[in-house]
């Protein structure tokens, strides 16, 4: 994370239009998160949150290229860590995991997620990977290097500095995007 005063991003950003398109597909897809999170939490059963965020999860790893020839990959959370992004229980947490295990969907052991049926656990969380690459997608789209404007890119950028966190990082706390509505 970084503080970039407005001046100075302006500059950059007119001298690497590229910079500006990454970090809109970037806030594009953090945006896309979001808002499926507050589906999740708001509308989805645990079993459901639990199949969504393993889906999600192995996406990710799959599209940073970590995702074992077997399929599995690294998880290292604890029930407890997993109850609080979930708003679970540990011993929901618990007990949701042995029904996936039991279903044969998933296999957790010592921080290794296997994923053994996807399209099943996909089926169960309700797993679109669309919310997560359509919205890169149309960003591209739209900035297309031709100098077009980017959707939401009408308003100039905010006074103060702009906090610039990459997407793996989350959302920064007070952070301004320097967008209207943000």
């Amino acid at each position: 994370m970084a503080l970039i005063p407005k001046r100075r991003l302006s500059a950059i950003v007119e001298r690497h239009p590229a910079i500006l398109a990454a970090m809109d597909r970037a806030n594009a897809v953090e945006q896309a998160v979001l808002r499926m999170w507050l589906v999740n939490l708001g509308q989805r059963q645990a079993y459901e949150r639990m199949g969504h965020f393993i889906c999600e999860i192995g996406h990710r790893v799959e599209a940073a290229g970590l995702l074992a020839a077997d399929g599995s990959f690294q998880m290292p959370l604890t029930q407890q860590e997993l109850g609080s992004v979930l708003g679970l229980t540990s011993v929901h947490v618990h007990r949701v995991l042995q029904r996936l295990r039991a279903e044969a969907l998933i296999e957790l052991r010592v921080g290794v997620m296997t994923i053994l049926d996807r399209e099943r656990l996909k089926s169960v969380g309700g797993f679109d990977p669309s919310h997560l690459s359509s919205a890169m997608g149309e960003t591209e789209k739209s900035a297309g290097g031709s100098g077009a404007e980017t959707p939401g890119r009408g308003a100039p950028l905010a006074d103060p500095p702009l906090m610039v966190r990459s997407a793996a990082q989350g959302p920064a706390r007070g952070a301004r995007s320097g967008r209207p509505g943000s």
